[in-house]
C-alpha cells in the first residue's frame, strides 16, 4: 500500500470513529519536523542520535501511550522521510485496530 493509500485509510478510520487527528508538527508550526529532518542524513548524527533515528509517539484515549523508535540507517534523506511517514501512518492504523 502506498503512503497516500495509508493516509486515506487512516483518515477514513478516524472519520468512522469520530476521532480528530493531530500531529506534533501541526501544534508546533513545523518545528518538530524541522528538528527531525535536521538529522535525517547523510551527516549530522552522533552516538546518541545516529543518522536515521526517528522517534514516534501516539496517544489515543483509553489506550496506553506508545513511544517507539526506528533506525532507518544511512539510506538518504528522501528514504528516511518516506519511511518516517509510512511508519507514522501504520502506527496510527494499528492503534485504531
Amino acid at each position: 500500500m502506498s503512503n497516500a493509500e495509508l493516509a486515506n485509510a487512516l483518515l477514513l478510520a478516524c472519520q468512522q470513529r469520530g476521532i480528530m487527528l493531530a500531529t506534533a508538527e501541526s501544534c508546533t508550526g513545523g518545528l518538530i519536523i524541522a528538528a527531525l529532518t535536521d538529522i535525517a542524513g547523510p551527516t549530522g548524527g552522533s552516538a546518541d542520535k545516529p543518522v536515521g533515528l526517528v522517534w514516534f509517539g501516539l496517544a489515543l484515549a483509553g489506550q496506553p501511550i506508545v513511544a517507539e523508535h526506528q533506525l532507518f540507517g544511512h539510506k538518504g534523506r528522501e528514504f528516511i522521510r518516506h519511511e518516517t511517514v509510512r511508519h507514522a501512518l501504520e502506527l496510527g492504523l494499528r492503534a485504531l485496530g
